[in-house]
């Protein structure tokens, strides 16, 4: 059998790494949300600023580098068998914060838990396909599949799938003290060496100050020189950078690669018809509402797959998009005027904050144009329709179209479930590929979703984090924001 190997060059310690020029102070980090706290990934959703947390104290077997691609964390080297069915990875000599050894035991436990039946971990939906994970030395794991999974590193790199062991990582940070509101942390001290081994204000420029909190705080604080980087921004608190005299480049949007747009709820009677569902999709101006936020980088989107991916020949558009937005607008007054719709009403579920009002009030114009009226209703109340805003934690086309399952409470097709059944169980990226197209082309013609653009994630970066990088995964390791030399 033939075997195409990927081994990649270890992370040099980030204690080693720097050096006194560039160690003016340790970093601070606000992320919009709740206080971070660690919790366990297989018992429920992590909140962001947790989710940061884990990702710092509690590497996976890969990681997202500052780009978005992957590099090695608690895997050292991996290889992946030519038909993409067996990954075998090297584990890095390294210890759990406690001081005990690693081992690929601890690593299989860690993995089995999270795809556990028991399991709640955000990924376990996009792991189907692991069959078995075996230790097959003290240093070597196989993670063994029933079919091809392309992106399956991608999701592997997510700070859900970090390893641990009880409530204990391998780093790269541990937690060096802890404040009612925030973290400092500070990076694993390498084997056989103290802190005491390192100048002072290196120890200090590798700290990082973590804390979770209100938009509207964080914004207050960067501008107050007391924050260095502001994460986890969405539309929701987008209008406040500028409210906050906030401009130019320290403000910084990811290419975030996901879904944004309507998802269309079992409830609603308004919407029930193809034809009106199109007719409401096609009357949306997707230029006009991204120049009225003037959110650098963000996309209008018409598709549910951003591009061709997963060996689908082509995204499927709906039928409507090769009209321009004139001829879209009489066919969709023409639709709703035929369907008896006129005035009708579509309560509308969006986000409280003043990017969601800007964006409800966009849509509403919108259909007004062709005679329907809209309802701002709160997220969880009911509605017609919701704002479905989610980054992709892969680039596998199985995640983009899985969100629209029978499963859940929104229109569907079974037709498209069937599909996407076939899709998981295909033994080659061939079948595969046939079968996520005609998902994707079923999901199009029953205008299923109406896509509006890509997620819209932005963060706040001071001039002192020169690594820094924009990426489409919208992670960055707090181990990758400062320039070092080695």
């Amino acid at each position: 059998m033939k075997i195409r190997v990927t081994v990649l060059v270890g992370l040099v310690g980030i204690l080693s790494a720097c050096s006194a020029g560039d160690s003016d102070g340790s970093v601070a980090i606000s992320v919009i949300g709740s206080k971070p706290k660690l919790l366990n990934p297989n018992a429920g959703p992590l909140d962001p600023s947790s989710r940061y947390l884990l990702g710092a104290v509690a590497q996976g077997l890969v990681a997202f580098d500052a780009r978005g691609g992957i590099e090695p964390a608690l895997a050292e080297s991996w290889i992946v068998t030519d038909d993409g069915l067996s990954y075998i990875f090297r584990i890095a000599r390294t210890k759990w914060s406690d001081g005990r050894r690693t081992s690929a035991g601890d690593v299989t436990a860690s993995l089995r838990a999270a795809i556990a039946q028991s399991s709640q971990n955000g990924m376990k939906p996009l792991l189907g396909a692991i069959t078995e994970i075996v230790a097959m030395t003290d240093r070597v794991i196989e993670i063994r599949l029933s079919s091809p999974q392309p992106s399956l590193l991608q999701t592997l790199a997510q700070p859900e799938m970090a390893v641990v062991r009880g409530s204990r990582g391998t780093g790269p940070y541990r937690i060096y003290r802890t404040y009612p509101n925030s973290y400092v942390l500070r990076p694993k001290i390498p084997e056989g060496k103290t802190e005491e081994d390192f100048d002072p204000v290196v120890i200090k420029a590798s700290e990082r100050r973590l804390r979770g909190e209100r938009a509207s705080v964080a914004l207050a604080r960067f501008k107050a020189g007391e924050v260095d980087l502001v994460l986890g921004g969405r539309i929701d608190n987008y209008p406040m950078i500028k409210a906050a005299g906030l401009t130019g480049g320290r403000v910084h949007g990811d290419p975030a690669s996901g879904l944004f747009g309507l998802v269309i709820t079992q409830s609603s009677s308004i919407l029930s018809n193809v034809d009106m569902r199109k007719a409401v999709a096609m009357a949306i101006d997707r230029n006009g509402i991204s120049r009225r936020f003037g959110a650098k980088g963000w996309r209008p989107m018409e598709t549910i797959l951003p591009s061709p991916i997963d060996a689908v020949a082509a995204n499927a558009s709906p039928d409507w998009a090769a009209l321009d937005f004139d001829d879209r607008i009489a066919l969709a007054r023409a639709i709703v005027a035929e369907q008896g719709r006129a005035q009708g009403l579509i309560r509308l579920a969006m986000p409280k904050g003043p990017g969601g009002r800007l964006l409800f009030a966009e849509i509403a114009a919108n259909w007004r144009s062709i005679g329907l009226r809209a309802q701002h209703v709160e997220p969880t109340a009911a509605a017609d329709a919701r704002l479905l805003d989610s980054a992709a934690p892969n680039s596998g086309a199985i995640w983009f179209l899985s969100q629209f399952s029978c499963r859940k409470a929104i229109i569907c097709s079974a037709t498209a479930d069937a599909a996407l059944a076939q899709a998981r169980a295909a033994d080659n990226l061939k079948a595969r590929g046939a079968a996520l197209a005609t998902a994707d082309k079923e999901l199009a013609q029953a205008q299923i979703f109406i896509p509006l653009a890509s997620p819209l994630r932005w963060s706040i970066v001071s001039p002192r984090l020169a690594a820094y990088q924009d990426n489409s995964a919208s992670i960055h390791p707090p181990n990758q924001l400062r320039v070092t030399s080695r």
